[in-house]
């Protein structure tokens, strides 16, 4: 599973429905301060452009990516990954600051928690679906 998330390609095969993910550069291999360019496209137009780079790697244990531009002012990514009976348990971890002043954050902080929960509980998913071999329906 570690190295599922080194591919890069891999994030357009976990993206929800209606996330498009239109270009994706990376140095390859990836390596910690190996930095990720991504454009995406989001329902109704929205474009937003990443650039992360790769803070931490700990094979098999936990990879960590923080952002250098995103809508955020801050963002922390860590995938843990565990060991246990039959697989593997992956743990994301997210920090981040939205932008804009106190209010706009405590407003952003009610509307991106649930936007968040639920992008990653997609990926999870599909990422388990892909390493399972599980059929889909989504480009499996």
């Amino acid at each position: 599973m570690y190295r599922f998330h080194l591919d890069p390609a891999n994030l357009a095969r976990i993206s929800p429905p209606g996330v498009r993910l239109e270009r994706i550069e990376v140095e390859s291999p990836i390596r910690v301060g190996s930095q990720v360019n991504l454009v995406l496209r989001f329902p109704g137009g929205l474009r937003q452009e990443w650039r992360v780079e790769i803070a931490v790697m700990e094979p098999g244990v936990r990879l960590v990516d923080v952002a250098l531009q995103s809508p955020f002012v801050q963002w922390r990514h860590e995938h843990r990954f565990e060991a246990v009976a039959g697989g593997t348990r992956m743990t994301d971890r997210v920090e981040y600051v939205p932008a804009g002043n106190r209010f706009m954050r405590r407003l952003a902080g009610v509307l991106w928690r649930p936007q968040l929960a639920f992008l990653f509980g997609w990926r999870h998913w599909r990422t388990r679906a892909l390493l399972e071999g599980v059929q889909t329906g989504k480009g499996s």
